[in-house]
């Protein structure tokens, strides 16, 4: 008789181990299919696509986005304009340019316009003007400059 104790014994610890992996095989599956699923690279591209063309729908957000680079570029060729002296007279903080509009929508190019400029005459005397710039922000370039008195 002992020795069926014994096989009942190994049986049974065989049963309990046997349990013991099924119920962390059925936790480890329940975890897997209860993961979250994160976004593959093309999906995290067509994203980005959606809220670049969404943008480059919006004039406020295309402008506003291009508008540093554009007044870097821009500045340069409208103080080129002055035929003796410049100055700005925006503060450190304040933008060069106060409104803006399409120049052609298709191809993302935006005019910006700004009176924060004054030009010194040949008598000496500071004169404000109005400007407009004809930006391109996916080749970075000012493609027409106007000083508009």
């Amino acid at each position: 008789m002992p020795p069926r104790k014994s096989n009942k014994k190994a049986s049974l610890a065989t049963l309990i181990k046997l349990a013991v992996c099924a119920i962390a095989l059925i936790v480890i599956a329940v975890s897997y299919l209860n993961k979250p699923k994160t976004p593959s690279k093309t999906t995290a591209k067509k994203t980005y696509d959606q809220t670049k063309l969404r943008c480059d729908e919006s004039l406020r957000c295309w402008a506003e986005k291009h508008m540093f680079d554009a007044a870097k570029i821009c500045s340069k060729k409208i103080q080129a304009q002055a035929q003796y002296n410049y100055r700005w007279t925006n503060s450190t903080f304040e933008p060069k340019f106060s409104s803006y509009s399409w120049k052609n929508k298709n191809s993302g190019s935006i005019v910006y316009f700004g009176d924060r400029i004054e030009f010194q005459n040949g008598m000496g005397v500071w004169q404000s003007h109005h400007y407009k710039c004809a930006y391109q922000p996916s080749i970075k370039r000012a493609f027409a400059v106007e000083i508009i008195n």
